[in-house]
């Protein structure tokens, strides 16, 4: 039995967990099984045999409240989907962290830049740059016909390392003109986080959907946000950090154009996509004026 510690896929959508959950089925593709816990219930199991146990980088601070982790059977493998100490930069944390890493099996590194700077911070550190593997859906294709509604996707959780907020802002000054044009922006993403960000947020977010330029979808289900894909224009991606960027990669899958700013995250998808980078967030909302 292989295990993986990592947070609800139906309570918690992320792009880590959807991951997640292309990890094991290819691992039971090739005939292993798989099963799927949160920290709270995997603490309390009675596990003795596991093959097995991927770890997801959410809950990376619990590791110091169990002290007997990596006395517990089988290989032990770290999902690094994010750590806190990468943005913003935390040298003394991040070293903290990555000598936590020396004792897993492996790190599993979903990002290749995150990967290429890990091995040059701790060259002992077991890695595995392992991209996720997603196929072109096959009951749709896309043709220029299919982007009938001038939607823009926008893929976001409303944290600061998102960059939502200076997008936000940068709506806000073309509303106006993105109604006229009959722009809207379609953002899709968990509103648990209920910090001051968060809530300078909300108030443009209501704003901007007042003046009929945005609206906020939420959290939903892969299988809703795949319909989403089929009738967007575009993608929206003004993400500061990304390990991997998952919405980037299935927007690509989908020849969904990608409208986005500059970040390490966004090198391994340019061979793979149309992608078209921006100087700065008001330059985007711009030429979303244009669409």
């Amino acid at each position: 039995m292989n295990v993986l510690v990592g947070p609800d896929p139906t309570s918690f959508p992320s792009g880590g967990n959807r991951y997640n959950q292309l990890l094991m089925a290819s691992w039971e593709r090739l005939g292993g099984a798989f099963r799927q816990m949160e920290w709270s219930d995997w603490v309390k199991s009675s596990f003795t045999e596991m093959d097995c146990l991927f770890f997801d980088s959410l809950y990376f601070d619990e590791l110091a409240a169990l002290p007997d982790f990596f006395d517990r059977p089988g290989e032990k493998f770290f999902l690094l989907h994010y750590l806190r100490s990468f943005y913003p930069r935390d040298e003394a944390l991040l070293k903290s962290q990555l000598k936590v890493l020396e004792d897993f099996d492996a790190v599993i590194c979903t990002g290749e830049a995150v990967f290429k700077e890990l091995a040059i911070l701790n060259p002992s550190l077991s890695l595995r740059f392992c991209p996720p593997e997603q196929s072109r859906p096959s009951f749709w294709r896309r043709t220029e016909a299919d982007g009938g509604e001038n939607a823009v996707l926008w893929v976001c959780s409303l944290q600061a390392v998102k960059g939502v907020l200076p997008m936000l802002q940068a709506l806000k000054s073309e509303a106006k003109a993105l109604r006229d044009r009959g722009v809207e922006v379609w953002m899709v993403g968990s509103q648990r986080e209920d910090d001051a960000y968060a809530r300078r947020c909300r108030i443009l977010l209501d704003e901007l959907a007042e003046e009929g330029v945005l609206r906020h979808w939420g959290a939903l289900p892969h299988e809703d946000l795949q319909a989403l894909y089929a009738r967007a224009r575009l993608l929206l991606s003004v993400s500061l950090f990304e390990t991997f960027g998952m919405a980037v990669q299935e927007a690509c899958l989908w020849s969904l154009p990608v409208w986005a700013l500059e970040a390490d995250y966004l090198h391994w998808h340019k061979s793979r996509g149309e992608v078209q980078i921006f100087p700065s967030v008001s330059h985007l909302a711009k030429a979303l004026t244009k669409l």
